[in-house]
């Protein structure tokens, strides 16, 4: 091959705004390309507690009321609080209704955001291209983030990584910064 040849397959002949660009364009479509298959699932398991027998998130107007909910409905006796998850759900629902396809591919796409959060958490302390791509691309498709994905009630694990990546990079920044 001649050099002239080599230089259209190297990744350093690509200008700086197209290599962030492929770059984003392989963290947002290795993990939707992934979850794919979860766009077409049903509501399973817990899903038909905290989404389809959910009073509260059917109407965006008992937002204040998602502030005194517990996870699982008035009637349990397990005290988890996620306001922000019943949020999104009623969300979803103000947009989609029970159809459980909107709920999925919010999922997919808060991990997408999460891959995305990797990848600038990465650089910001490795400073490789690479190494943050390799780095993201294995979170992105780590088998572990499949059921927190791909089941509704899943959303909770997703968000918490979501605002926990975004207060790790608000902290580096901060300590980095003079």
């Amino acid at each position: 091959m001649s050099s002239k040849t080599n230089n259209f397959f190297s990744f350093n002949s690509i200008k700086e705004s197209q290599k962030n660009f492929l770059i984003v364009l392989i963290i947002v479509l290795l993990p939707l390309l992934c979850f794919s298959n979860s766009l077409l699932g049903e509501f399973v398991y817990d899903d038909n507690l905290v989404v389809e027998e959910n009073v509260y998130i059917k109407t965006l107007s008992n937002i204040p009321n998602l502030f005194l909910q517990t996870y699982w409905g008035e009637n349990s006796g397990q005290g988890l609080y996620r306001p922000l998850t019943h949020i999104t759900f009623a969300l979803n629902f103000a947009i989609g209704g029970l159809d459980p396809y909107g709920y999925h591919l919010v999922n997919i796409f808060i991990h997408i955001t999460n891959c995305l959060l990797i990848y600038c958490l990465s650089i910001a302390y490795c400073k490789s291209r690479f190494l943050s791509l390799l780095c993201t691309l294995f979170f992105a498709v780590h088998p572990i983030h499949s059921e927190a994905v791909a089941a509704i009630y899943g959303r909770p694990e997703i968000l918490a990584i979501t605002l926990l990546l975004i207060a790790w990079i608000a902290y580096f920044k901060s300590a980095n910064s003079n």
